[in-house]
């Protein structure tokens, strides 16, 4: 192997595990949240009503932003959505350690979502585009990161806890942590860029993103995906609030 090819090969599984550790980042804060739910809820003061609102209502506004910035990732400066997610995305949970009430929290929660959708859901379609004869490989690649990242949340959140420092001190973590795979996209200038088409007209975009809407395989996975997200989201973070019930024993 040339100096050449042994340098195309160091580059291309650093750009690799770099998209790799902004999935696992964001499986990370995911998890440790998803645990943290009873300890947020007693520390703010929230109703399970509001609660829900903080699992719901984030989740809906992600859903009408995120096709747009999938459409966008296509046709436009997709390194430069990735890296302005990143940024929004460590601002979002810098706010969400910060907040004091449930509206921060709720706005913290909004910017968040779409955010991750950019820096996060941008990053796996660039990591898809690296190598279009090893598309299962990477995918399985990053399933097994983010895997990986929702089973270490839950133990960052009890290692905080050990240290006493909260849910805050973990999601200030995560903010700082952020940084890290954020530096590393910025270096991969030439790597990150308009990968699935040549249309640079959003109004084309859009067209080809209905056309394949009209697909019903297309529909159908999305579909599937809706759902699993929805089973994701309500096993979850009612599990740990069910679970961080306290139990009393009344005498009669």
């Amino acid at each position: 192997m040339s100096s050449t090819d042994s340098r195309t090969l160091r580059h291309t599984a650093a750009f690799t595990l770099t998209l790799l550790a902004i999935e696992f980042l964001d499986e990370f804060v995911f998890g440790a949240r998803e645990a943290a739910w009873p300890l947020i809820r007693t520390d703010l003061g929230l109703s399970y009503a509001q609660v829900g609102l903080l699992l719901g209502l984030p989740s809906l506004v992600s859903s009408l932003v995120e096709p747009f910035l999938g459409i966008l990732g296509d046709i436009w400066r997709r390194r430069l959505l990735i890296l302005g997610g990143g940024v929004v995305f460590a601002l979002a949970l810098l706010l969400t350690a910060l907040s004091q009430n449930f509206p921060i929290l709720l706005i913290s929660f909004i910017i968040f979502y779409p955010s991750s959708g950019a820096f996060v859901s941008l990053s796996q379609a660039t990591l898809r585009d690296t190598d279009s004869a090893r598309h299962e490989q990477n995918m399985a690649r990053w399933t097994f990161a983010g895997s990986l990242g929702v089973v270490a949340g839950p133990i960052a959140l009890g290692a905080a806890a050990l240290l006493n420092l909260g849910w805050r001190g973990l999601f200030l973590a995560f903010a700082g942590l952020t940084l890290i795979p954020l530096a590393m996209a910025y270096r991969f200038r030439s790597a990150i860029g308009q990968r699935g088409s040549d249309k640079t007209d959003f109004k084309a975009g859009l067209v080809d993103a209905l056309r394949a809407l009209r697909r019903g395989e297309v529909l159908r996975w999305l579909t599937l995906l809706e759902f699993s997200e929805t089973m994701w989201l309500l096993l979850l973070g009612p599990a740990a609030l069910l679970l961080g019930i306290p139990r009393h024993t009344e005498s009669t």
